[in-house]
């Protein structure tokens, strides 16, 4: 096996390890011991391979390895009929710990926060950006075309309702192309053929389908109607390209103004050092000036008490 290569994500290794596995759970069964003992062999093989199961060292996985198959072969030979392999079975189930024969603990499942299928009008980025304050230093949000839904990334990893709703945009952007592709190869071929035969009937015998439907002799026919749902969908397009170009002049104004605000808030933090940089300085001066005079002062009674 390759050294970069995690053997947990390998699949000869994982049929390894799942065939050894199997085989050890199945020999356990028929050792001619009591149900008891036999639980206390599956446990201890499903302990073990559980606690091994994240080991990526070739060393102690060739030593797993080699444990695994020696004790494979000890169950060979105790459910063949060996006394003395089942004799050492024994032996060996009375020196293992009580930790291993215990029944593996099923892992918990990891409670998640939910999460709102949809956020409050209060809660949308559009509507709360530019953000007026922020707590530490602002970032800028980037604009990213994400499959032709423009989006607003402030930080990774991207929310999880968020990549629903790319995911759903793109899906029924794609529907929509595939509905007018199948109008359009399919179904418009068929409705002229519907519309022929229509005029056949009618040419050769007098019989329209409008007649027989009671309706009206102006009614579209069958193609009209196929290339009206068509010309429908590219509207639908089109006016869904407007709303997503909108969109994104809007999210562009959003940026313009963080950037804006970015600038100011920098200029307010250099102001500030700036004030800190002066209010430590006038301080060194005052104390400088007054251990001046402190020392002019010593000096002055050193010399009238020499006087």
């Amino acid at each position: 096996m390759p050294r970069f290569l995690v053997p947990k994500r390998s699949g000869e290794h994982r049929a390894a390890c799942i065939a050894l596995y199997r085989a050890l759970l199945t020999q356990c069964a028929a050792v001619p011991i009591s149900d008891d003992k036999r639980s206390a062999l599956r446990n201890i093989a499903r302990n073990k391979f559980r606690a091994n199961r994240e080991l990526h060292s070739t060393r102690l996985l060739k030593l797993g390895f080699h444990a695994g198959y020696e004790a494979l072969g000890l169950l060979d030979a105790s459910a063949s009929g060996d006394t003395a392999a089942t004799t050492k079975i024994d032996t060996l189930l009375s020196k293992t710990p009580a930790r291993l024969t215990r029944p593996p603990k099923k892992p918990t499942a990891k409670s998640r926060k939910p999460t709102p299928d949809h956020l409050p009008p209060e809660a949308k980025t559009l509507d709360v950006c530019p953000r007026p304050t922020v707590s530490g230093i602002r970032g800028v949000p980037k604009l990213v075309n994400a499959g032709g839904v423009p989006i607003l990334r402030f930080k990774k990893p991207q929310p999880s309702g968020l990549s629903r709703l790319i995911k759903d945009k793109i899906q029924q952007r794609q529907d929509m192309f595939d509905r007018i592709n199948a109008m359009q190869d399919i179904w418009i071929p068929l409705a002229e053929a519907e519309d022929a035969w229509d005029g056949i009937l009618k040419e050769r015998f007098g019989v329209t389908d409008t007649q027989s439907q009671g309706l009206d002799s102006d009614e579209p026919g069958w193609s009209d109607v196929m290339r009206q749902t068509v010309e429908q969908s590219f509207e639908w397009y089109d006016a869904q390209k407007e709303k997503v170009r909108n969109t994104a002049i809007r999210m562009q104004d959003i940026i313009d103004q963080e950037i804006e605000l970015v600038r100011q808030e920098k200029a307010v933090r250099a102001e500030k050092r700036r004030g800190e940089k002066l209010a430590r300085r006038a301080e060194r001066r005052r104390l400088a000036a007054s251990s001046s005079e402190k020392a002019l002062d010593r000096e002055t009674v050193e010399a009238q008490v020499g006087h």
